[in-house]
């Protein structure tokens, strides 16, 4: 059974169901107006990720599909997730341009990770696009931890209205531009200190040694 494969293809499914139930299937308003685009949004990216999951599966059990037809879709679907948050940015920029940029930040590993993909398709040569795909997931999930706390208040949990921030301030709208520059440091850094105590415990629990060969 390829739990990895079988868990993405619940996690959108359930991201998909949850949409619906909690948004409700209405996208128009009593005067014929469309809203909810988030939803739609939300909706379009879980949906290319159950097709990705899906293809991923049937491949897994030996179903005659195009070639790296996994690789493409998942490469759209990260490339399209990108595309969206920019357009979720610029409807979350009512609130000001702090929260449009906390919001317009994570489009740029999206995007990275589909262009890994892309290229992984072509040749599975090296590590590299792994270690991309590594870095910038890694920075999507704190990023967006960090985000709840600059966009929300804090308590009553889990977080309820805006936070007191002044989100229409130039100087706050520039520190988040050098914070997630600091985020991306201490995230590179975090990853060495990781890969190094890796390297230590499997040396002295197991004997083996982890050494970089150079070319």
């Amino acid at each position: 059974m390829p739990v990895e494969i079988v868990f993405k293809l619940a996690v959108s499914g359930v991201g998909f169901l949850a949409t619906i139930f909690y948004d409700g299937l209405s996208l128009v308003d009593e005067s014929g107006n469309y809203r909810k685009m988030a939803v739609v949004l939300s909706m379009s990216i879980y949906g290319i990720f159950m097709v990705h999951s899906l293809l991923e599966l049937l491949l897994w059990y030996g179903v005659p599909l195009i070639r790296n037809s996994d690789y493409v879709t998942g490469a759209l679907g990260f490339m399209w997730y990108s595309l969206a948050t920019f357009y979720r940015a610029q409807d979350f920029g009512h609130h000001g341009q702090v929260a449009s940029m906390v919001k317009t930040f994570p489009l740029y590993p999206l995007f990275a990770i589909g262009v890994s993909l892309l290229v992984e398709a072509g040749s599975r040569r090296g590590y590299w696009t792994q270690m991309i795909r590594i870095i910038c997931l890694g920075l999507l999930a704190t990023w967006d931890w960090n985000a709840a706390f600059i966009l929300h208040k804090a308590s009553p949990f889990p977080g309820a209205g805006m936070s007191s921030w002044d989100m229409s301030d130039h100087d706050n709208a520039a520190f988040i531009g050098a914070a997630f520059g600091d985020h991306i440091c201490f995230h590179l850094m975090f990853l060495i200190v990781a890969y190094l105590a890796t390297a230590v415990f499997m040396r002295f629990r197991y004997g083996v040694s982890i050494r970089y060969q150079c070319d």
